[in-house]
């Protein structure tokens, strides 16, 4: 099994974490990464689709496929949830977000 975070912490000292402070600026990884990755993926499918039928709409970006990152007008682009008292309210919130159903 892998180590917690505080478990490497105390195993590297500041100089070593710099480092990987730094490597992850020139070459970040992590699931932000990823998503952005697969993102790109998917934009680059989406762009080719529409180019085929013809389509005359603007060109998706990776963004588009990533709605935890997408600041949008009417989205947060922050990752604080939005958590409603009325049960019912947010699942309609749930679904306008995830779905467009209004």
């Amino acid at each position: 099994m892998g180590k917690t975070v505080r478990q490497l912490l105390a195993e590297i000292d500041s100089a070593e974490l710099t480092e990987w402070m730094a490597y992850a600026q020139l070459e970040p990884f992590g699931s932000k990464i990823d998503n952005f990755r697969s993102g790109m993926i998917c934009a680059t499918v989406a762009n080719y689709a529409g180019k085929v039928r013809g389509d005359k709409a603007p060109a998706a970006m990776p963004d588009d496929f990533m709605p935890a990152l997408d600041a949008s007008p009417g989205r947060r682009s922050s990752e604080e949830p939005i958590l409603l008292d009325d049960p019912e309210a947010q699942a309609r919130l749930l679904k306008a977000a995830l779905f467009g159903v209004k």
